[in-house]
């Protein structure tokens, strides 16, 4: 039985330091045992000789509310009027379902950002620690044949459990929103 660690180079091979710190800032990791990659191996991207399986580690879920988010409860201007208090879900477990691709997100007790991405542009909405998660094969996905020598994260999807730990109050939620993400993605963006 091979051990296996994300944080040990000797165990994994990542790729050349051009993609890996290009993937790390695209949220992606090409991540394949070291028994695989062939010594002097430098291919730059997802060439023909590369092996593995992308894996996508998250601090941060924004979902839609067809992936789950639960915008029943959590409404903006109902936000403003009336801010939604963290007892008023303390006991709740929400779910979430089909974000595509493999991904996995920190576990409690450490925080992920939680948003709320209403066609294409995000709300922060605060902090949530995930109680579980499951990576599927993707039901609308179209199934290859045979092996390959790259996972394709279309082929894939991620479920999950979490509770709400911090809810940001209005102004603050405005704020973050608009000081933490580009304005492409910011609800907040004119």
């Amino acid at each position: 039985m091979k051990s296996w660690s994300l944080g040990t180079m000797k165990s994994w091979s990542l790729g050349t330091r051009t993609t890996l710190a290009r993937r790390a800032s695209e949220g992606f990791v090409n991540v394949y045992p070291t028994s695989v990659a062939r010594p002097g191996h430098t291919t730059d991207g997802m060439g023909e000789n590369e092996m593995g399986s992308l894996l996508e580690i998250n601090d941060t879920l924004q979902i839609t509310t067809a992936e789950g988010f639960p915008d029943h409860l959590f409404n903006l201007e109902r936000h403003r009027r009336q801010p939604i208090t963290l007892d008023e879900v303390k006991d709740m477990v929400f779910e979430f379902k089909g974000k595509t691709g493999p991904r996995f997100f920190h576990l409690d007790p450490v925080r992920v950002y939680w948003y709320h991405n209403i066609n294409g542009r995000w709300l922060a909405w605060g902090q949530i620690v995930i109680q579980e998660q499951s990576i599927t094969r993707n039901p609308q996905a179209t199934v290859h044949d045979g092996a390959i020598n790259i996972s394709d994260p279309k082929q894939w999807v991620t479920n999950g459990k979490y509770k709400i730990l911090k809810i940001y109050d209005p102004q603050y939620q405005e704020q973050f929103t608009r000081k933490d993400l580009p304005d492409s993605l910011s609800y907040f963006h004119d």
